[in-house]
């Protein structure tokens, strides 16, 4: 028979954090790697603000604004088993400050934009959204992708930290 050998959920260190990795089952290597300045940076500009970390996965950027003194942070993913992550990962770092939320992150984040709450820091995935699209799960005829730009924009106060995010994202792309 065919043996298999299950790796194990590996810790990693960042910025002063620690971070369940699941390079078996994870996205990408288990863990956005590449992001890890980015995360850092985003951090600094959360001390005391509503952040809200979309397509947050395992809470990188999440749990980066919570360390740094967030007042609230609110993580959204789709994914079950990345949210589950995410809150072993806060539980880790003995951070209270978060809220994990598995749902369609655009209609979730409709739902709170509707219900007129704001963030001062929003983190969304570009990258994320295309791969969306490419699989037919945002359908931009019928406005979906854009919609769904459009909640995250009006979910977030402080349109300069969203600018800056982005300028981010665009130079480690």
């Amino acid at each position: 028979g065919v043996q298999t050998c299950a790796l194990p959920i590996l810790t990693i260190e960042e910025n002063g954090l620690r971070f369940l990795v699941n390079l078996a089952e994870g996205q990408k290597t288990g863990y956005y790697l590449d992001q890890r300045e980015n995360r850092g940076a985003v951090a600094k500009l959360c001390a005391g603000k509503r952040v809200l970390d979309a397509f947050s996965y395992s809470g990188g950027f999440g749990l980066h604004a919570a360390k740094a003194g967030a007042a609230k942070v609110v993580c959204v993913d789709a994914s079950e088993a990345a949210i589950e992550l995410g809150r072993r990962n806060a539980a880790a770092n003995e951070l209270a400050n978060v809220e994990f939320t598995c749902a369609d992150v655009f209609r979730h984040l409709g739902e709170r934009a509707t219900a007129g709450e704001k963030f001062d820091v929003a983190v969304r995935r570009l990258d994320r959204i295309v791969v969306l699209r490419r699989r037919g799960q945002v359908d931009d005829r019928k406005g979906e992708g854009v919609a769904g730009e459009q909640e995250l924009e009006r979910l977030a106060e402080v349109r300069d930290a969203v600018d800056e995010i982005d300028n981010l994202d665009h130079r480690n792309t």
